[in-house]
């Protein structure tokens, strides 16, 4: 099959978007594997799909896969990307625009300086919407792994986190804790993992394991997860810049009752055309968790 596709990126974390109102292609978990493939496809962290929407508050629908297949709900990075795509091939002019998800309706619009906001999600601190398994009644939790005992907290903002505070862990055991909690019993639909670095309360520096990806640039409802911690820990004002690999986003949080929103730029790539094919004759299973 042929189609049309566009790389896009936000602060180093990169997608390809298939815009499936104008054409239609075959989805599968093998072929997203592919398409995501450095070597072999596009190359990508995630696949984003924008479709049509039957939602009376939405403008277009959106889709969201992670590199190895899996189907996602959430990524705030992702959301600011499609959001320029709609603007860029004139499909709105609105200037806020509505996406429908499987977790709810997401909202993105320009600001005067030409970054994108979205709102992600109200965060939720309960274990159990995650799912987070625990015998420990509130926070902050903890786990014994293979070489570390951690300590950490967990929310989510329509995709889980967990997010540790802890400024001198090296790269290797960053990956190495990310996998095991993605392994873990206790996370059965595995997590994202956010490490943090309180730099003061209008900063953090963060870097994120996500999961069916691995360690990112950077990862837009990480950002969102490790601030509403801070926030909830009175560790931080409710307007916070977070510094990741591949740049800096604003994350603010006006009320406990209002959902986080996420501000920072997105930037086109390139465009192109993808022919045709012969998928790998392996199979691989989905494996990320909604």
């Amino acid at each position: 099959m042929n189609f049309k596709f566009t790389k896009m990126q936000a602060l180093g974390n990169d997608f390809v978007v298939i815009n499936l109102i104008s054409q239609s292609i075959s989805i599968s978990a093998e072929f997203i594997q592919l398409l995501a493939d450095r070597h072999r496809g596009v190359g990508c962290d995630q696949v984003l799909l924008l479709t049509q929407s039957n939602h009376t508050q939405a403008d277009f629908g959106s889709r969201i896969f992670n590199a190895d297949g899996g189907e996602v709900f959430q990524c705030g990075n992702g959301a600011r990307c499609i959001g320029l795509y709609v603007w860029q091939n004139q499909l709105s002019d609105k200037k806020i625009i509505c996406f429908e998800t499987t977790r709810g309706i997401i909202r993105a619009q320009r600001s005067e300086n030409s970054d994108i906001i979205v709102d992600i999600a109200k965060p939720d601190f309960n274990p159990t919407g995650l799912p987070f398994c625990t015998a420990e009644k509130k926070p902050p939790y903890h786990l014994q792994l293979a070489q570390h005992t951690i300590t950490f907290d967990v929310v989510s903002v329509g995709n889980p986190h967990c997010v540790i505070v802890n400024s001198k862990l090296s790269e290797t055991d960053k990956i190495s804790i990310g996998k095991q909690l993605n392994a873990h019993p206790a996370f059965p639909e595995g997590v994202n993992v956010g490490f943090v670095k309180m730099v003061s309360r209008q900063r953090i520096d963060l870097c994120v394991y996500e999961r069916g990806v691995g360690m990112t640039q950077a990862c837009g409802s990480g950002a969102c997860a490790a601030v509403a911690v801070g926030i909830q820990r009175d560790a931080l004002d409710r307007r916070v810049t977070v510094q990741q690999m591949g740049g800096a986003v604003v994350v603010e949080w006006k009320s406990l009752d209002l959902p986080i929103q996420l501000s920072g730029t997105a930037n086109t790539v390139f465009e192109g055309v993808w022919k045709e094919a012969k998928l790998p004759s392996h199979q691989n299973k989905m494996t990320s968790k909604p």
